[in-house]
């Protein structure tokens, strides 16, 4: 079994209000959560679901990040069945783990290595852990690192009950679904803009390995879905001296028959 996997949301991104990349754990690791329970249905930017929760109504408002609470009232708002489970144990986080849920811990980032791009942080901290892996080898989405990563789930003990020894947690209550290995790209606006400014590519030829990339152009959206075919490596092509997308390229199918977006934006949806 193939599990849909989400973008990870890294909080220090390019775009990223101030606060969230100060700290902006907790609703971070909750857009990535969101999006893996849905299967990219509902795949919201971290400062997107900041904004669902106005700072009077968090419960702590002197704090300048979440409490798992706080995550709750956003996804209720954003149609995303979540529950708070602290107080249940590293127990519970196995139990849910088990289901196909997507976990979403709180605890000390200290506990992380040094050797580890979460080492990079010291301090309370939230991560999203995702269903599957092996026994000693679990899926998290660190809001620190740029990508997720693997961790042992001997140190994401030690990392949640540091913290607290009952363990603060919550689930998604939705299954993360198997994927069907079709693609999507979506493309969202920045907030407050309504816009979003992106690159259509045209390639040399399609049936090249690489793409070679010979021209862009710039369009605008307020924030669709196009069904796009899986990314492939691009580069330069004749005449084209702009810089190609590190992850490659990703073909529209619909829209812009011939074009290619950056693949950030492509996932597979299940």
């Amino acid at each position: 079994m193939t599990l849909y996997q989400p973008t990870h949301e890294q909080q220090t991104r390019a775009g990223n209000s101030a606060i969230t990349r100060s700290s902006g754990c907790t609703w971070t690791s909750g857009a990535t959560g969101a999006d893996a329970a849905t299967g990219g249905i509902k795949d919201r930017t971290p400062d997107y679901i900041k904004s669902l929760v106005k700072r009077s109504e968090e419960s702590n408002p002197t704090t300048p990040g979440w409490s798992l609470g706080d995550l709750r009232l956003a996804m209720s708002r954003l149609g995303v069945p979540f529950e708070v489970r602290s107080g249940l144990g590293w127990t519970g986080v196995l139990r849910a783990r088990a289901a196909g849920l997507y976990v979403v811990l709180q605890g000390d980032s200290d506990q992380f290595g040094n050797n580890t791009c979460s080492g990079a942080f010291d301090g309370d901290h939230c991560i999203g852990i995702r269903p599957g892996g092996t026994a000693n080898s679990w899926l998290t989405d660190d809001p620190i690192c740029p990508s997720a990563r693997y961790e042992n789930p001997v140190t994401l003990r030690r990392y949640a009950q540091k913290l607290d020894p009952n363990v603060r947690f919550g689930v998604f209550l939705t299954r993360v679904p198997e994927h069907s290995g079709a693609w999507q790209a979506v493309i969202h606006p920045i907030p407050p803009a309504k816009k979003r400014s992106f690159f259509v590519y045209r390639v040399h030829d399609h049936d090249e390995r690489p793409l070679r990339i010979v021209d862009r152009e710039t369009h605008s959206t307020g924030g669709t879905t196009y069904s796009v075919d899986a990314p492939m490596r691009a580069v330069r092509g004749p005449g084209w001296t702009g810089t190609p997308p590190p992850a490659g390229l990703a073909r529209l199918n619909e829209q812009f028959p011939g074009g290619y977006v950056d693949a950030k934006f492509a996932k597979e949806i299940g």
